[in-house]
């Protein structure tokens, strides 16, 4: 084989392989920061929650634990690839779902931040860069390539440059979704007000801190909003790693019908509305009752409906189940029996503190949230 033919061929794998290298270990800059943590992704329709994996062409919510379909199938987690990412309004990361460990965790990846030290800040300087000067390079690239031909047209052919051109561009389009943008540059770690357009006549605002963005998304931190929450009662992994609640939860016969009886307590700073326990489909226990912080509400249901029973053992009736959050639980683990409760869910009203992650084509950073110096 004619060696430079081989050099040629060469030349262009190791190039592809290396932009393919690039692309497979692609992850967005802002989601990045999610990946271990429970959070909820929502869409115009839909709601999803789970435990984030992040993919290069996809986002994964695990689920605590598989659960049946109306049509009869086992469902673990709940997947989006790229394309449909579009259709999602925010995801959200709420305080009260973390673990003390993704916690720490949390406050780690924002000291980062708000203080990088050298190496991260060059890094930074490095991606902006090239991102803003991404059509330059690109242009100059080009330039070396035709300046080569014309001293080895037998190696570097029309066909061959316009291929190592494409491979240069794709791994220069890895570097440039970092999206360099001067305002968000600006107000990195400040406080900022964003603007979610999710249909065309709704506008939603939150306000906290801007951590970081890229092409596709920004990430704003400690915004509080004043959620609705549906919280599944048989999901004890859960209830137990809500920081600002506590339950405790009995079940037992009353004659010919099940009762059960939850009491909820609030640790957090606000009050929390207790609406009702639902099943999704036709029974519905309404409470009405507001739970002020440091005080404990009990909801007493004398019959539950035949339709939530099926997984629960009727013979070890009655039990008693504490799902304490873990830094007031003492290392006391939740029981095996937790898994046996009812399909049922508590809804209630608080306004509760989250993560905010917004994506660039429903969201735009509109205000700032505090003077900060313009340099002029």
């Amino acid at each position: 084989m004619d060696s430079v033919f081989l050099l040629s061929i060469l030349i262009i794998f190791f190039g592809a392989f290396v932009a393919s290298g690039f692309k497979r270990r692609r992850l967005d800059r802002v989601l990045k920061d999610l990946r271990g943590f429970q959070t909820t992704i929502r869409m115009e329709n839909k709601s999803a929650w789970g435990r984030l994996q992040l993919y290069p062409n996809a986002v994964e919510l695990v689920f605590n634990q598989p659960y049946e379909n109306r049509r009869g199938n086992m469902l673990a987690s709940y997947i989006l690839y790229a394309p449909e990412l579009t259709r999602v309004n925010t995801v959200l990361r709420f305080h009260d779902d973390l673990t003390p460990e993704n916690q720490a965790r949390r406050l780690r990846e924002i000291e980062k931040t708000a203080h990088p030290g050298p190496l991260r800040r060059f890094n930074r300087y490095l991606r902006n860069f090239l991102a803003s000067f991404r059509d330059a390079i690109d242009e100059s690239f080009g330039m070396l390539l035709s300046r080569a031909q014309s001293l080895s047209s037998t190696l570097l052919t029309p066909d061959n440059q316009s291929r190592l051109k494409k491979i240069g561009a794709t791994t220069l389009g890895v570097v440039s979704n970092t999206a360099y943008d001067p305002v968000m540059e600006h107000y990195l770690t400040r406080r900022v007000v964003a603007e979610l357009r999710p249909a065309e006549d709704s506008v939603i605002e939150y306000t906290g801190i801007l951590k970081e963005y890229s092409s596709q998304w920004f990430a704003v931190l400690d915004c509080e909003i004043e959620e609705q929450v549906d919280l599944p009662l048989d999901d004890s992994e859960r209830l137990r790693i809500q920081r600002n609640l506590d339950f405790e939860i009995r079940l037992e016969r009353r004659g010919d019908a099940v009762a059960m009886q939850i009491g909820v307590s609030n640790h957090g700073r606000h009050p929390v509305m207790l609406a009702a326990i639902e099943d999704g489909e036709n029974f519905s226990f309404e409470i009405d009752r507001q739970l002020p912080p440091g005080e404990t509400r009990t909801v007493e249901i004398d019959r539950l409906p035949e339709s939530v029973l099926g997984g629960i053992d009727l013979d070890a009736l009655p039990i008693e189940i504490s799902l304490i959050a873990p830094e007031r639980g003492n290392g006391v683990e939740t029981p095996p029996t937790a898994t046996s409760l009812p399909p049922l869910i508590l809804s209630y009203q608080s306004l509760k503190t989250a993560d905010v992650y917004l994506p660039r084509n429903k969201a735009t950073l509109r205000h700032a949230g505090e003077f900060v110096d313009q340099g002029i």
